[in-house]
């Protein structure tokens, strides 16, 4: 039974050092959500498309050209920036180098900023 309980430990520590934090914690998609002034804005990403309100789970490892469209209006566009997590500081803790190059392979150390996007269709202003 010592054996099977040492076993399944040593076991569960391997896995856990094999996930980073912010995998485990946020993963590698942001959700961010869209509203505009007025509403009913199409807002496009390279693979997705909504219409406002709403929310788009956007890969957080790369830059977001975001560009929102309503009849009558110019369009306009905006970029959401990929920055660097605060969890990856959570691997010199808990998940050491292995925890760091998953975070950074899977995409999941980074966050997009800003995550919660107004757009002033008339005047182009972000809120």
């Amino acid at each position: 039974m010592k054996t099977l309980t040492a076993l399944l430990t040593s076991l569960t520590m391997i896995a856990s050092s094999l996930v980073g934090c912010a995998t485990i914690v946020q993963g590698p998609k942001e959700d961010v959500r869209f509203t505009s002034v007025p509403d009913g804005v199409v807002v496009k990403t390279a693979d997705r498309q909504i219409i406002t309100p709403g929310e788009i789970g956007l890969k957080r490892n790369t830059d977001q050209k975001v560009v929102f469209e309503k009849e009558g209006f110019p369009a306009r566009e905006i970029v959401l920036e990929s920055k660097p997590s605060w969890w990856l500081l959570g691997n010199l803790a808990f998940g050491g180098i292995i925890g760091l190059i998953v975070d950074l392979a899977t995409g999941s150390g980074f966050r997009l900023k800003p995550t919660n996007v107004e757009m002033d269709m008339a005047s182009g202003d972000v809120k």
